[in-house]
């Protein structure tokens, strides 16, 4: 009777560090987890997108930029715009809706997903938007991304359509959600793979988004 116990103990332990072995070898990247071997930088305090009043415009603009993989070279420019009324599209107003919007450098993408809207008249159309991630999501088995060296939005100003969406982070309700990114990288006989990351954001208040942190395996 030891015995049998013993050799099913060893067949549940067994079993257990196979499971653990294929979680570690299958490269999963949860937006929000990072350990030892992640590249990983935290803003302290958070990065805030310094803005400047354009009078031409009447929107307060301006631009930052962050360095994924820490090589030296930005690789995420943020470009934001905001009105000095920041109630003013709640109201319906949807020219003066806030615009975020990055620009990916270096061979980095982001996970995007499209939003359909309505052109009135019965049409419909899509576009993307870049995916806003819970924590614990996984990232790494996202099926949708941008190209390399591309502009991606966040949210955006309403162009004239009927019921035209503002974008995936326009409808948050977490202070803390995620950005999924991925950097290509050559293989062995013209083979290819990705390293996954993540960016922390608070984005509830468009006036006030602020960056927290970000990792990459």
């Amino acid at each position: 009777m030891k015995n049998r116990l013993q050799i099913l103990w060893l067949i549940i332990l067994t079993s257990l560090i196979s499971c653990d072995d294929e979680f570690k070898n299958a490269d999963i990247v949860l937006a929000g987890m990072y350990d030892s071997s992640y590249i990983y930088h935290e803003y302290l305090p958070p990065l805030t997108v310094k803005t400047e009043l354009n009078i031409t415009t009447g929107f307060y603009e301006g631009k930052d930029s962050i360095d994924l993989n820490l090589d030296g070279d930005f690789d995420l420019i943020i470009s934001l715009r905001l009105h000095p009324n920041d109630t003013i599209y709640e109201k319906g107003k949807g020219l003066y809706y806030p615009t975020c919007r990055m620009d990916l450098k270096n061979g980095f993408e982001v996970a995007i997903k499209k939003m359909n809207y309505s052109c009135g008249h019965g049409y419909c159309n899509q576009t993307p938007f870049i995916e806003a991630f819970e924590y614990g999501s996984d990232v790494s088995r996202f099926s949708e991304w941008s190209e390399g060296e591309t502009n991606q939005t966040l949210w955006n100003i309403f162009p004239p359509y009927v019921g035209y969406p503002g974008g995936w982070w326009s409808f948050v309700k977490s202070e803390d959600m995620y950005i999924g990114f991925r950097h290509k990288h050559n293989g062995p006989k013209n083979t290819f793979y990705y390293y996954y990351g993540w960016i922390k954001v608070n984005a509830l208040d468009h006036q006030n988004m602020t960056f927290t942190s970000y990792a990459m395996e």
